[in-house]
């Protein structure tokens, strides 16, 4: 069975409405990764970087093509925005002494449609 990025968003539905914090923080962890496969899907609308440009891993190429986008405002938009969910995905991820609520969850899946849409629009 092949898993699609919409698996990966319906599964940060599920999780971001419980009351325990660890499937909240999964819940923001999940909505970025659909999110970066749609990037991933949609990044030969955007012309190609040198990688040894690119301080950062794969996660960052695929935003900085993005980013990096000269005449399509929604591709910069979708790179910013994902950069953005990176941040949060990291904190929810690495950050345990801070807290992970279910806005923070329910934000990040709107984000994650939103480079969805983005991401059509190039």
């Amino acid at each position: 069975m092949t898993c699609r990025p919409e698996d990966f968003l319906t599964l940060a539905r599920k999780l971001s409405s419980s009351s325990e914090e660890i499937e909240r923080r999964c819940a923001v962890s999940r909505a970025y990764y659909a999110a970066l496969h749609w990037a991933e899907e949609g990044k030969d609308k955007c012309p190609e970087i040198h990688v040894d440009t690119v301080r950062g891993g794969s996660h960052e190429v695929v935003i900085q093509r993005y980013i990096q986008h000269r005449t399509s405002l929604p591709a910069k938009q979708a790179g910013y925005i994902l950069r953005d969910m990176r941040n949060k995905r990291e904190s929810a991820d690495y950050d345990l002494s801070g807290q992970c609520l279910a806005s923070d969850a329910t934000y990040q899946i709107a984000a994650a449609e939103r480079v969805q849409r983005l991401v059509g629009e190039i």
